[in-house]
C-alpha cells in the first residue's frame, strides 16, 4: 500500500500508478475522487478521467469502482471540483 508522494505546489509530481477506489460521480458534476488504497483522496482530472465520466455518463461503467491509475498530481491550481489535490490520470484500469 504505497503513499502518493505530494510535490511542492509549485511542481508537477512523478508519474506513478496507484490503486484505489474511484468515485466518478459526484456532489459536483464533471468531478471525480479517488481514495487510494493508502487513505489519501485526491480530484481526478485529464483526458482518462474525462473518457471514464462519459462511460459513467452512457452506462458503460460504474459510478464507483476498483481501479488501477497510472498518473501523476500536477502543481497546485484552482479547482471547481474542491480544495482536493488532482492527480492526473493518464491510464485508468478497472480492477473489478
Amino acid at each position: 500500500m504505497a503513499t502518493v508522494p505530494l510535490p511542492a505546489p509549485s511542481a508537477d509530481g512523478p508519474v506513478l500508478t496507484v490503486d484505489g477506489q474511484a468515485s466518478w460521480t459526484t456532489g459536483h458534476p464533471g468531478c471525480a475522487v479517488l481514495r487510494t488504497d493508502a487513505g489519501q483522496e485526491f480530484s481526478l482530472v485529464g483526458p482518462a478521467t474525462q473518457q471514464r465520466l462519459g462511460e459513467v455518463r452512457s452506462g458503460a461503467s460504474p459510478a464507483q469502482q476498483r481501479v488501477r491509475i497510472t498518473g501523476y498530481v500536477p502543481k497546485v491550481g484552482a479547482s471547481v471540483c474542491g480544495a482536493l489535490r488532482a492527480f492526473v490520470a493518464e491510464k485508468v484500469t478497472a480492477m473489478n
